[in-house]
């Protein structure tokens, strides 16, 4: 950005984007929103809607894990506005932000809205064949099903994303996809299906754990935890935490001291684990988090 004059606002833009994106890949919170703030200007200034829509979208998903859910819903509701005034209505990146917002509402436990904008982004999805909205959409439908108690429309929404694996090509995506499935699975209660994907992810030293995402952590400790490894589970979340704290992922620390809240107690550290579950409430009630604790 330094190098591009400031009178080339169309190339600046497009840069400021790509600078958040690497910015946020290397874990600098901080600079990737103030890049990604540039771009939204800029993609404004230019109209140029894709890059205005994706910095807005990037933006909402680093404020949601950092824990500011009330910034991100506004920012999601900010970009929807924008779509709709332009030409973004019919466009992949809509979709995303669709179910964004969604995600958003239902950590709420505002079910009906969250239906209702997921729905909106599964559509947007199907009419551009977007691997990456369908795979969002249908995981939140999921969730979203399981707080209903519809086990048939969590199986259904399983069989959706299983059908469109193949068709995920980055390995990490694929891989990150594999652990939602495995989680997925556990909350059907198929801890067979969710220990055989453990199975392939067993991490035998820390350096291993390096290549593994948060959402594969977190499912290897779910799954260590129903299998009886609680021991494992926890060192594991040690390690996750420490991690977690340091990228500033609020959003994740959460589902961290939950999850060790519970395999405390089932320890029988009763005392241990409503030390956790207060840290985690204290962190929770300025956001609105509800279905963190309820799932």
């Amino acid at each position: 950005l330094e190098c591009l004059p400031e009178s080339n606002i169309v190339t600046r833009c497009v840069a400021a984007l790509t600078l958040g994106s690497a910015y946020r890949l290397s874990g600098d919170a901080t600079a990737a929103g103030q890049a990604f703030a540039e771009a939204i200007t800029f993609g404004r200034a230019t109209g140029n809607i894709l890059v205005t829509l994706l910095a807005s979208q990037y933006t909402a998903q680093l404020q949601k894990e950092q824990g500011h859910l009330y910034k991100a819903a506004e920012t999601y509701k900010k970009a929807l506005h924008y779509a709709m005034e332009g030409k973004g209505r019919q466009l992949p990146t809509t979709g995303l932000l669709y179910i964004g917002l969604s995600e958003i509402l239902f950590e709420w436990n505002d079910l009906d809205t969250t239906s209702s904008l997921l729905m909106n982004g599964l559509e947007l999805g199907t009419l551009s064949n977007a691997i990456d909205v369908l795979l969002a959409g249908y995981l939140a439908l999921a969730h979203l099903k399981h707080a209903q108690e519809d086990s048939p429309g969590v199986l259904a929404a399983l069989k959706s994303i299983e059908g469109l694996m193949p068709q995920v090509t980055p390995p990490a995506m694929l891989s990150e996809m594999e652990a939602w499935r495995a989680h997925l699975q556990l909350m059907q209660n198929d801890t067979a299906s969710a220990s055989r994907w453990m199975q392939e992810y067993d991490v035998k030293n820390t350096d291993e754990l390096h290549s593994l995402g948060s959402i594969e952590c977190l499912t290897l400790a779910r799954v260590r935890f129903i299998r009886g490894q609680l021991d494992e589970a926890l060192s594991l979340l040690d390690w996750l935490q420490q991690r977690d704290e340091q990228s500033g992922s609020m959003n994740r620390i959460l589902e961290i001291l939950v999850l060790r809240a519970v395999i405390l107690q089932a320890r029988g550290n009763t005392s241990e684990a409503l030390v956790v579950l207060k840290q985690a409430l204290g962190m929770a009630e300025p956001e609105g988090y509800t279905r963190v604790f309820v799932d």
